[in-house]
């Protein structure tokens, strides 16, 4: 009789300790679901924050491109062009530059999401487009202002080519060096199958490898030292002479 008891009391011990261990491992599985929820929900709401701010910036920046028109069209309008061309030079250069310092943020918040990566993807191409809007304003201020700048086209890209950030570098050097009259602009040919007109500025300057630079019209491919970019410079403009 009391053999059987006993068997009986270690039966039901060994189902309590059954039961106690089967609510253990539900409830670390319900705190560890909750913590992943809690975590998905946050990347969210972060990712959806970038995503506002990315388009928010965006926006401004239509807003200094249409202001820039404007001030484009007032100078073919006055005779005091001196004045304006000063004025229109210094939106330039500022708009330029804040529309550089947006899209590194935008491109490092591309590299971290993983929610909306075809929302930065379609931002940057916006981004892309209003770098043409400048660079063809800039061509057509130079033109009317006779501003003494040099513009160049930075072909690179960030998947096919592990060399351009060499050239973006050496770009980076003489453009801290001479400021406002140096103007950059870089071209992403990763966004060619979605910005055709990609394609159009790459075959009108017969870009064929990466990483190649356009200064005032003439194409140099591969990379560039930074003594003979000093040169090119320098041959373009007396102003760049050391």
């Amino acid at each position: 009789m009391g053999a059987c008891c006993g068997k009986e009391n270690a039966k039901m011990v060994r189902k309590v300790k059954r039961k106690i261990s089967t609510e253990k491992f539900v409830l670390v599985g319900i705190i560890a679901l909750i913590i992943f929820l809690l975590g998905l929900s946050l990347g969210m709401i972060i990712d959806n924050e970038r995503v506002r701010w990315a388009n928010m910036e965006y926006r401004n920046q239509q807003l200094d491109y249409e202001s820039i028109q404007l001030q484009y069209l007032y100078l073919q309008a006055t005779d005091d062009k001196n004045e304006s061309c000063s004025a229109l030079y210094t939106s330039l250069e500022q708009a330029l530059t804040d529309l550089g310092t947006s899209l590194e943020e935008v491109l490092g918040y591309q590299k971290d999401t993983t929610l909306n990566k075809d929302e930065f993807l379609n931002i940057e191409r916006r981004y892309m487009i209003d770098n043409f809007k400048y660079w063809l304003l800039v061509k057509k201020a130079k033109t009317e202002c006779s501003v003494d700048a040099i513009t160049v086209l930075y072909f690179y890209s960030e998947t096919n080519c592990e060399i351009c950030s060499e050239q973006g570098i050496i770009l980076t050097l003489f453009k801290k060096k001479y400021g406002e009259k140096l103007l950059i602009f870089p071209i992403n040919v990763d966004l060619e199958s979605q910005e055709p007109f990609i394609t159009i500025i790459r075959e009108t300057y017969d870009v064929e490898q990466y990483p190649s630079i356009v200064v005032e019209g003439e194409t140099y491919s591969g990379i560039v030292a930074k003594d003979q970019l000093a040169n090119i410079f320098c041959n373009e403009n007396s102003g760049f002479c050391e």
